[in-house]
């Protein structure tokens, strides 16, 4: 136990599982939102329409549940970053780092960021665009998630499918990062 807090410390592995859960339910909730944007960056029609507009124009047209085309392929990829995201910061802050400072907080996002970057997110962005992508044309050409990314791999090899990792980690990097340097003081302040 803590001794700030009646709460229990987590393993790095517990704090991996409640990422992946946190993970899930984060995509569940804001999914619509990166539907839209999907749609407006591969249809500039749609783009020029503006995001309320599409929201509309897709719940006229296949329902509510239309603002979740694709939704698997991110939940699919959204659990495992969200685990390696948590699992790694906390491995890193715990064995790593002694006494945690907001530098050593930023170091470990750091970390997280690009442990999440190279395991899941540069692979998840190119196969989430393609696999939107198709779902829209009038006619998909993938059966479901698991065909889709097995013919995008075979189709665009490795190299295809792991667009872009120095910048993805980049991003990430910094992202988690700052996130976890927020998350912390958060934490205290809340404690």
């Amino acid at each position: 136990m803590s001794s700030k807090s009646n709460l229990p410390q987590l393993t790095p592995f517990q704090n991996a599982i409640c990422g992946g859960i946190t993970g899930a339910m984060e995509i569940s909730i804001t999914f619509p939102t990166e539907y839209t944007k999907t749609v407006m960056q591969l249809y500039p029609k749609e783009n020029a329409k503006g995001a309320i507009k599409v929201v509309k124009d897709t719940v006229a047209q296949r329902g509510a549940l239309g603002l979740y085309k694709g939704y698997s392929a991110l939940l699919m990829f959204s659990v495992p970053k969200n685990y390696v995201r948590f699992g790694t910061y906390t491995y890193i802050r715990e064995k790593h780092m002694g006494e945690p400072t907001k530098a050593k907080n930023f170091a470990c996002g750091l970390c997280a960021g690009a442990a999440e970057a190279l395991l899941v997110v540069t692979p998840q962005e190119t196969l989430k665009t393609k696999l939107i992508h198709d779902k829209l044309s009038d006619a998909p050409k993938y059966r479901n998630l698991f065909h889709g990314i097995y013919s995008i791999a075979k189709e665009a090899g490795f190299k295809g499918v792991y667009r872009g990792p120095v910048a993805t980690m980049l991003k990430q990097s910094t992202n988690q990062g700052i996130r976890f340097v927020v998350y912390e003081d958060a934490s205290k302040y809340l404690s």
